[in-house]
């Protein structure tokens, strides 16, 4: 502290000295800034000469080979994680030889630049600053659920030694014949091509139960897609228009006088089991493929024949999916 009273010339010299030590202070801080800023100068050089040897270059410093690097699912990090990783592969990573292929949403990804600088920014324009090249992965949800989905299918079929699994079976017909698909993440898959692995098969000879064995698949596919569907459904609270909606069978059993497909024979099962005012006598034989009748035979195992109906989905999760899946 510096007093100006008394001696006046004292004080001055006082000011003098303490502004000399300070100033030498921030001289000292100056220098140290700057050579923290040199050293990441440095750091930065050397890891964009690290890259460029990777690549190879030939003696015109054109790159010989190509580093691609895939960054997947960008969208579903935190915004501002999300956007200074952008900025790290912009700033960092722009070396000839060098791409960034990025799996994201980029509607999800311009929600975070909104999050962060604001509703009223051009999240486009922002972006553009980054992405070069814009590929959609598919052009439609069919083609993907027909050709990703189908071929992920079989190749877990043949990893899970699944060819005779008749659960499994029956998730590649609710795949190709209903909505499902379109809704199903690949890593859903793998669930339920394991818990199908798990379950005890059911014995359909001689036809007995053969509808009632399509719902096991259902079942299995439901557990890992909506399990609070399948907590009604123990309950006996399920209603028969959320199924159908959740495997885009609505439309399906509107007429019985048209031929009925295989779709439409999903949809019956499901019906049969739900809907108890629902009778099998209005679906007259000619609207049926070739060769087949519809009894209640079909639409219930003879495990459960004692069962009444409005207990044969429960006594069915209880049998069948709690087995390997214990609820909780």
């Amino acid at each position: 502290m510096i007093s100006l009273t008394g001696d006046e010339d004292g004080a001055l010299n006082d000011i003098s000295d303490n502004m000399a030590e300070e100033g030498g202070e921030l001289s000292k801080s100056l220098i140290s800034f700057w050579k923290k800023e040199d050293g990441k100068r440095a750091a930065m050089n050397a890891f964009r000469q690290a890259l460029v040897n990777l690549t190879e270059p030939d003696a015109s410093g054109t790159p010989s080979r190509k580093l691609v690097i895939v960054v997947d699912e960008l969208d579903r990090c935190r915004p501002d994680y999300a956007l200074s990783l952008l900025e790290i592969i912009k700033h960092f990573f722009n070396v000839a030889g060098i791409q960034f292929i990025l799996g994201v949403n980029l509607e999800e990804l311009r929600n975070s630049v909104r999050a962060r600088y604001g509703a009223d920014v051009n999240a486009a324009d922002y972006l553009a600053k980054f992405v070069s090249v814009q590929i959609p992965l598919t052009t439609s949800k069919q083609r993907r659920a027909e050709s990703e989905y189908s071929k992920y299918y079989l190749l877990l079929k043949s990893k899970l030694n699944l060819e005779t699994n008749s659960a499994f079976n029956g998730v590649g017909r609710y795949l190709n014949e209903t909505g499902i698909a379109v809704t199903l993440s690949l890593r859903d898959l793998e669930k339920i091509a394991t818990q199908c692995a798990l379950l005890p098969p059911m014995d359909t000879g001689w036809g007995s139960g053969q509808f009632q064995s399509l719902l096991l698949p259902g079942l299995v596919i439901m557990r890992v897609k909506n399990p609070q569907l399948l907590n009604q459904m123990r309950q006996g609270k399920l209603l028969l228009h959320d199924v159908l909606s959740l495997f885009g069978l609505d439309h399906e059993v509107e007429s019985y006088q048209r031929p009925i497909d295989r779709k439409a024979i999903l949809a019956l099962a499901w019906r049969y089991h739900l809907d108890p005012k629902f009778d099998l006598n209005p679906i007259e034989d000619h609207s049926l493929p070739e060769g087949m009748r519809l009894n209640k035979n079909d639409f219930v195992h003879e495990d459960f024949e004692q069962v009444s109906r409005a207990n044969l989905l429960p006594s069915l999760i209880h049998s069948y999916i709690d087995a390997v899946t214990p609820y909780e």
